[in-house]
């Protein structure tokens, strides 16, 4: 037998003891083959190993670059939009901005016309009230006036009786 210990491959060009474990062809290193050997075929050698996969793109690939494609178009759509909305906003709170202002100023110029109408109705009624003063105080001296003049014509045409008619109505209306 050999020195090498039991399940070890032969070293060298020594042919395998028979009785031991079945051994795989000489690889030329001398160690061991660690883990389960595995298993071999009628002729031999090692089994085939299992074919490659087909390299061809099956229905999923140009799917999914659709989709791709689709999302892609529709995120710049909503971007765009989102953009254009954002300048819609500012466009439409500067316009706001700007009619609150005028409409501002408007109410700042209608109270100022309430209180110029409330000031002239004031004034007109301080008028009314001054000119039915004085249309009483023109009746009030018409009726003075009369007797005055008669006086003053009496006293020209040198009429005493016309003149002291004319003084007692002074007297009596003024």
């Amino acid at each position: 037998m050999t020195d090498q210990p039991h399940g070890y491959p032969p070293q060298g060009n020594q042919p395998p003891v028979s009785g031991s474990f079945p051994t795989v062809g000489y690889q030329g290193s001398g160690y061991p083959v660690s883990g389960p050997l595995p298993a071999q075929t009628p002729g031999g050698g090692f089994p085939a190993s299992a074919p490659a996969p087909k390299k061809g793109r099956g229905p999923l690939i140009p799917v999914l670059a659709v989709v791709l494609a689709v999302s892609l178009a529709a995120a710049g759509v909503m971007l765009f939009l989102w953009l254009g909305a954002a300048d819609d906003v500012k466009t439409a709170e500067d316009r706001l901005q700007q009619s609150t202002t005028a409409l501002s100023d408007r109410g700042a110029k209608a109270d100022e016309a309430v209180a110029t109408a409330e000031k002239a109705e004031s004034d007109l009624s301080k008028v009314e009230t001054e000119n039915r003063d004085l249309q009483q105080e023109i009746t009030t001296l018409r009726k003075c006036a009369e007797p005055v003049r008669d006086a003053l014509a009496a006293a020209a045409a040198k009429n005493d009786t016309a003149l002291s008619r004319a003084v007692r109505g002074m007297l009596d209306n003024c």
